[in-house]
């Protein structure tokens, strides 16, 4: 009995080593399938709000909030939901038409491009 179920446990095993080659290329083929059935890859885009350095706003001030934020700096943060705020980069824009360099502003953006291929 035990030399019976020794000998099975081998076949077992050498009929498993045999077929390991067979059996990772059929997943591999599997895998590739898959790979090529799905995009070649996915993106993301989005404005890079980190350390703006201004801010622009898409509404205008009313006159009692001019007089509240007009004097020191004072934090505008409040003013940004209710007056569409959005923070802008400042930059260097060369204008050929006008041959000076003035200082603009710019948004800046970020892309995520990620594939598994």
């Amino acid at each position: 009995m035990v030399v019976s179920s020794l000998v099975l446990f081998l076949v077992a095993k050498g009929a498993e080593w045999l077929m390991a080659e067979h059996d990772a290329e059929v997943a591999s083929e599997a895998d590739d399938k898959v790979d090529r059935e799905g995009p070649a890859f996915s993106a993301s885009v989005r404005a890079d709000t980190a350390y703006p350095e201004a801010t622009l706003f898409d509404e205008p001030f009313s006159a009692e909030e001019k007089k509240q934020i007009i004097g020191p700096p004072k934090d505008l943060r409040p003013y940004s939901a209710t007056h569409h705020g959005r923070g802008v980069f400042v930059t260097d824009v060369w204008q050929e038409g006008m041959g000076v360099e003035t200082r603009g502003y710019a948004q800046a953006w970020l892309v995520d491009l990620i594939s598994d291929r």
